[in-house]
């Protein structure tokens, strides 16, 4: 053991536990993750009333929301869910496409955008936009936590640059995570 690793402090980064000398910092500027095709960004030292007034402003964008790059209406209005005070989910963009599905049989399927944001502590946390992608957003929702940049969890979950997304990693779920 030499001095530099005797006093050492750990780090949660990603999924890993690093363990450095006592002293050094970890400093990543920005922080996000995209968790079974989902975007995850993150945002930290987001007063609660800037929160409520960008998550206004969106909807009133995804609201005005009427006519595709073709001219064409789309067949259902915006969508908002609140499922929480500090979470908002807008689905938009509903439309129909015929034509063969995955498996060739022909259908007529409906596809819509989905965003959602939640507010927790000080953090912002963005989901997508993604396609159909209402019950993925709807998972993540509630395994988001606002985390300070020496806390370490006690749970296994994604640190991420003021954030935490609580859960095993899941084979079946692609994870991606990048630094700024």
């Amino acid at each position: 053991m030499t001095a530099l690793t005797q006093n050492m402090r750990t780090h949660c980064v990603g999924r890993l536990l690093i363990d450095l000398p006592e002293g050094s910092t970890w400093k990543p500027d920005a922080s996000g993750a995209t968790i079974g095709g989902i975007k995850l960004a993150v945002e930290t030292d987001i007063r609660q009333e800037r929160f409520k007034e960008r998550v206004e402003k969106r909807w009133r964008e995804v609201e005005a929301i009427k006519l595709d790059n073709y001219r064409k209406r789309y067949v259902r209005p915006s969508e908002r869910h609140d499922p929480t005070a500090n979470a908002a989910v807008f689905l938009y963009e509903f439309e129909y496409i015929d034509g063969p599905n995955l498996q060739g049989v022909w259908s007529k399927d409906l596809f819509y955008q989905v965003e959602g944001y939640y507010w927790a502590d000080g953090t912002l946390f963005k989901l997508g936009p993604a396609l159909n992608g209402q019950e993925k957003i709807a998972a993540l929702l509630p395994r988001l936590y606002a985390r300070k940049a020496d806390e370490i969890p006690f749970s296994p979950g994604l640190c991420l640059n003021g954030g935490f997304v609580r859960g095993y990693y899941d084979l079946g779920e692609s994870e991606e995570v990048s630094w700024g």
